[in-house]
Parts: C-alpha cells; sequence; structure tokens
C-alpha cells in the first residue's frame, strides 16, 4: 500500500478532516474544541510540523510536533513534543502507525536530545522505547468543583495588562524554570498559552502586584485540575491543596502537608533522541557524575563516580526522572514536571 507523507503546510486542505479525525479519537464534544484547548500546536505558523498520511487522497492518519526547550535555565537541550497522534479506525491494526510515527522521530531526532509525549496508551509507546516517569502529586479536591478562594481573583491570560503579564511570566521562572526539569518558556510560548481560552487564570495580588496564580482546565483536557500552580507560601498552599485538584511536583509542598488520598502520578513519555545532545545533557545536570558511554536497544553503558554499570534505559530514565529515583545519581538532578499547559 503506497501511503504518502506530506503536512499541512502542503496540504492544509486537509486541516478540517485532521480536527475532525483527532476530535472523535480523543472523544471530544461540540462543548470544546481541539483548535482552541491546543491552539499552539494547531497554528497555522506550525502546519509544516503537522504531518499526515494519505492513501489516495483520503487520511489515514496525523502526527503533530512541536519544537520546546526543555531545562532547568542553567542547562537546556531542544525537546520535541509529540502530539494529536492518531490514526483511522479503517487503517488500524495494519502496521501503518509504526512506519508513520518512525518517519516522522526520525526527522527530529538529530535536532533534539529526547521526544516527548502524553498519552494513556502506555503499551502501544513503549514499543516506540518511550518511558512512562517522573511524579506528580494530585490531590482529589471535591468531584466536579472548579478552583475557588476568597483572595483570588479569576480571569484569562488575555485579559491581562502588559505588566501582569510579565508578572506572570517572572513567577514561573522563579518557581519552575530556576527549579525544574521543565519547558523553558520562549515570549512565542506565552503567547502561544495566552491563547488557549480554554484554561483558566486564578491570580493574587499583593499591592496591585501579582504574588501567586494558577492555570486551571483546558477545555476537554484536565478538567476541573489546577495544573500549573506557583505559590511560594506554603502555608497557603497547604490549605488550596486540601481543597482543591492541584497537582504539585516532588517537595513542593512538604510530606506532612499532603491531603490523605493524593495520586502520585506519571508526568510524561520520554525518549532518547540524539544520543549524544542526551549524554550530554544527563552530564551537565548531575553534576558530572554520570557519563554515559554506550548505547545499544535496551542498555546504557554508564560510568557513574568512574564506576561502571549497565543498565536497562527503562531502569536508568526512572531512576533519574523517578519515579524510581536511584539516590546514587545524586541529589542535583532536578524533578521533571511539565505543565498541563505545555503539554499537547
Amino acid at each position: 500500500m503506497d501511503i504518502e507523507y506530506t503536512t499541512l503546510y502542503e496540504r492544509p486542505e486537509y486541516f478540517n478532516q485532521v480536527i475532525k479525525l483527532i476530535e472523535n479519537e480523543f472523544g471530544y464534544t461540540e462543548k470544546h474544541s481541539l483548535k482552541i484547548d491546543f491552539a499552539p500546536l494547531f497554528k497555522k505558523e506550525n502546519f509544516k510540523n503537522l504531518h499526515i498520511a494519505l492513501y489516495n487522497d483520503e487520511l489515514v492518519g496525523h502526527v503533530g510536533a512541536k519544537s520546546k526547550t526543555i531545562g532547568p535555565m542553567s542547562n537546556n537541550v531542544p525537546a520535541c513534543l509529540f502530539g494529536g497522534l492518531t490514526i483511522s479506525k479503517k487503517y488500524q491494526g495494519k502496521g501503518h502507525f509504526r512506519n508513520f510515527f518512525e518517519y516522522v522521530m526520525d526527522l527530529y531526532e538529530e535536532d533534539h536530545a529526547i521526544f516527548l509525549l502524553w498519552s494513556d496508551k502506555i503499551d502501544l509507546y513503549r514499543k516506540f522505547d518511550f518511558v512512562e516517569l517522573g511524579v506528580i502529586i494530585q490531590t482529589p479536591g471535591i468531584e466536579e468543583k472548579s478552583f475557588s478562594h476568597k483572595s483570588f481573583k479569576k480571569d484569562k491570560l488575555k485579559n491581562l495588562s502588559e505588566q501582569q503579564f510579565n508578572q506572570i511570566k517572572e513567577i514561573y521562572k522563579k518557581e519552575f524554570e530556576d527549579k525544574l526539569v521543565t519547558i523553558l518558556r520562549s515570549n512565542e510560548d506565552w503567547e502561544d498559552i495566552k491563547n488557549i481560552s480554554s484554561i483558566d487564570l486564578h491570580y493574587q495580588e499583593e499591592n496591585d502586584v501579582i504574588t501567586s496564580y494558577i492555570l486551571e482546565g483546558k477545555g476537554h483536557d484536565l478538567q476541573n485540575t489546577c495544573h500549573e500552580v506557583c505559590i511560594s507560601n506554603k502555608e497557603l498552599l497547604s490549605e488550596i491543596a486540601n481543597e482543591n485538584k492541584i497537582w504539585l511536583y516532588i517537595d513542593q509542598l512538604g510530606q506532612d502537608s499532603i491531603p490523605d488520598n493524593t495520586d502520585v502520578i506519571y508526568g510524561t513519555l520520554l525518549k532518547i533522541a540524539n544520543h549524544h545532545s542526551f549524554s550530554s545533557y544527563v552530564e551537565k545536570i548531575g553534576d558530572k557524575k554520570i557519563d554515559i558511554q554506550g548505547y545499544s536497544q535496551d542498555m546504557l553503558q554508564i560510568f557513574l563516580d568512574d564506576k561502571e554499570y549497565h543498565l536497562y534505559k527503562e531502569d536508568f530514565l526512572r531512576g533519574i526522572f523517578g519515579p524510581e529515583f536511584v539516590t546514587e545519581f545524586g541529589e542535583s538532578i532536578p524533578p521533571i514536571f511539565i505543565s498541563g499547559a505545555d503539554s499537547i
């Protein structure tokens, strides 16, 4: 079967079909819009990274990609995020998705240290060497209840003044970018997030200066979930965590302050892309204690404080980024945490 691989940049007339195919796959209703929830991925300027497969001019599938920079701020590398991965039911079970996705990954491998995606189809993506890792602490909140707190105002990012928007950026840098393996947002990234009108902003001010903020929901995705919580006041954060469904990264809130019935969920699916770039990245964030010398299909040859080890890729990645942290790797490696505003 002769499948054609192209992009929406080359074939923009397929855009509406792509949106309909993905919305059907993800169970969207008329209440929500994929084009809004994932506006950064589907904006026209990113059409060159929206890959489609065609057979006799019939849409077979879609794989979207978006390049980002992942931190921490002091040591960062390019990462490629994948989203909107789907194949038409008519063409499923015939190997078309494997061929298509491997073709797309090959296009981005050289220029990126890691690949990231989000899906509940864990077994499927393990076949492509993605590893489920990272730790998100998700407090239970009250079912079907959106965020509310008397000291927070509710709005949309797009309604903020330039000064307020810059205050939000600075808080994110301090609470996320300087501390975590996370997305380092460019001005363009922030403008993209501003255009996700299905995200609600809650913020707190002191003397007309924003001091804390929360991003909640993303339309069909993450309903009633506060997925970006930037609150430095631990007492206030503890109060909010006990009343609302929020995401926390490790050590964001002390163990004694975490509510009962809290879930620990994985943060992302990660795959090593360019071996050299990834090795250099790990060496830097690991304070030069970890030296990856060799790669095979399943194994890594590493030197840890000049001692040689052979580890499965999955064990190594989960040992660095969680949840099975390996203490021998040291405490210098920050937690990985990707906000729901950045996932695609």
